[in-house]
C-alpha cells in the first residue's frame, strides 16, 4: 500500500522517537550498578513523555493502517506497557530501577521489534 510523503515524515519522526526511548533503557542499564537507581529515577520522566508523544502517533497509525491487523495488535500491547510504567513510576526508587531493568526495558524492546517489523514494508518504499 503506498503511502503519501507525510505518512512516510511521520513514520520516521515515530522510529526516531522509539529509538531514542530504546536508548534511554540503553543509558540506565549501563550504568554502574550504583548509579542504575538515580538513571531511572532521573530518566523516567523523560521517557514517561516520550511515550505519551508515542501513543498519541497510535491514533493516526491506527487509522492510517487500520487494515494492518498486526500493528493494531501492536498499538494494544503498548498500551498496556504504559500502563505498566504508570504502574511502576509510583514505586519505591529500589524498586524501580529492578523494575526498569528486568521488566520493562525487555518488554520495550520486544514491543519495538515487532512494531519495527510491521512498519518496514510502509517506510521501505
Amino acid at each position: 500500500m503506498p503511502i503519501t510523503e507525510e505518512q512516510l515524515t511521520v513514520l520516521h519522526q515515530y522510529q526516531d522517537l522509539i529509538n531514542t526511548v530504546e536508548q534511554a533503557f540503553i543509558y540506565i542499564k549501563n550504568r554502574a550498578f550504583d548509579d542504575q537507581m538515580d538513571a531511572a529515577r532521573q530518566m523516567l520522566p523523560d521517557i514517561m513523555a516520550a511515550l505519551m508523544q508515542i501513543n498519541q502517533s497510535h491514533q493516526l497509525l491506527s487509522d492510517w493502517f487500520e487494515s494492518n491487523e498486526a500493528l493494531q495488535t501492536a498499538i494494544t500491547t503498548f498500551n498496556n506497557f504504559v500502563s505498566r510504567l504508570n504502574q511502576a513510576s509510583g514505586v519505591q526508587p529500589e524498586i524501580l530501577h529492578e523494575r526498569v531493568l528486568s521488566e520493562l526495558s525487555p518488554r520495550f524492546l520486544s514491543w519495538k521489534r515487532n512494531v519495527e517489523a510491521q512498519l518496514i514494508s510502509y517506510t521501505q518504499q
